[in-house]
């Protein structure tokens, strides 16, 4: 009997619902901010903040005195910031998605120090790949961006590296705290750059490894021009008399200046690679050739061997 009262109660909710009056309104946008800090949770400030949508981008920022850069209202959805600041002498470059959600005021508080990896590097010999232990070859990192792409000389590319390393007694270097981006590591000496690689840090906490392939001989005259003549002594252990004092290595010129110890007239000349050893040819009066066997050569000592006639024997030459 109740039913004629329940239809007439749907029909006014029905009537009701259905009249001009009713108003339904969907919200679908918010608003975003980024603030950056450092490891230190200080405010990271000047830098240059970028929001991409589908490769475009909408609008740059760059963030106050807090860190901060805000966007203001947004359409929901999902985009990308880019982020480009120096800080404490290093260049950041990273990106980041980002979601703005309806009616929320999104705030994405990003620590920049978090988007680093690092490099690992060590030496190996050329000709045997064995590790090459020495200490003291130097390395350059040095970010590809505009000014290196347009510097011209090595003491301009140089003048760019964010770090610089010496190698371990190990023949290894690691550079630590590598913000992402594009890279070239040198490797040079006394006299310019010896070999280069190019590396890309792309995601956080990324490690990278290098190897430089090097010609041993050409990393310890590169690194050290003076070697004083330590001693000189036949196979058989027998001292050999000499007044040489010390052997000047141009690795430039591929020259080599051999000092008395009583100042008389140096000896020159120069030295060629082979692949197995380099040749170390004197002039007058010496008339002879040295041999520096690659496996021979560490970082602090270089031995060379030449065949003494006036001992009828074979001498072995220490340099330090």
């Amino acid at each position: 009997m109740r039913k004629p009262f329940l239809l007439l109660v749907w029909l006014t909710l029905f009537l009701a619902c259905s009249s001009d009056d009713l108003e339904v309104t969907l919200i679908q946008n918010g608003d975003l901010e980024i603030t950056l800090v450092d490891d230190d949770a200080l405010p990271i400030v000047g830098a240059t903040v970028e929001l991409i949508y589908f490769d475009n981008e909408l609008d740059s920022k760059v963030t106050d005195a807090s860190g901060r850069a805000q966007f203001g209202t947004l359409n929901t959805g999902e985009y990308v910031v880019t982020v480009n600041t120096k800080h404490r002498g290093k260049e950041f470059n990273f990106t980041k998605a980002v979601q703005v959600v309806s009616a929320i005021n999104k705030n994405y508080n990003i620590n920049i120090d978090d988007y680093v990896g690092e490099i690992n590097i060590r030496l190996r010999e050329q000709f045997s790949s064995e590790p090459f232990a020495f200490e003291g070859a130097k390395l350059a990192l040095v970010p590809r961006n505009d000014a290196y792409e347009a510097a011209f000389t090595w003491n301009e590319i140089l003048a760019l590296s964010v770090e610089k390393e010496t190698t371990d007694s190990e023949g290894k270097v690691t550079f630590t705290g590598v913000p992402i981006n594009n890279y070239v590591i040198y490797l040079y000496g006394n006299e310019g750059p010896l070999d280069q690689d190019f590396v890309f840090i792309e995601r956080k906490e990324e490690t990278e490894f290098v190897t430089f392939f090097v010609n041993s001989f050409e990393i310890v005259s590169s690194a050290k021009d003076n070697w004083s003549v330590e001693s000189i002594v036949t196979n058989s252990g027998g001292a050999v008399d000499h007044n040489y004092s010390t052997v000047i290595l141009d690795a430039q010129n591929a020259d080599i200046t051999l000092k008395r110890v009583d100042g008389s007239d140096d000896v020159a000349g120069d030295f060629t690679y082979t692949s197995s050893y380099v040749l170390l040819d004197w002039g007058a009066p010496l008339y002879t050739s040295w041999f520096v066997y690659y496996e021979n050569v560490r970082g602090n000592e270089i031995i060379a061997r030449y065949y003494d006639h006036t001992v009828d024997e074979e001498v072995k030459v220490t340099l330090k």
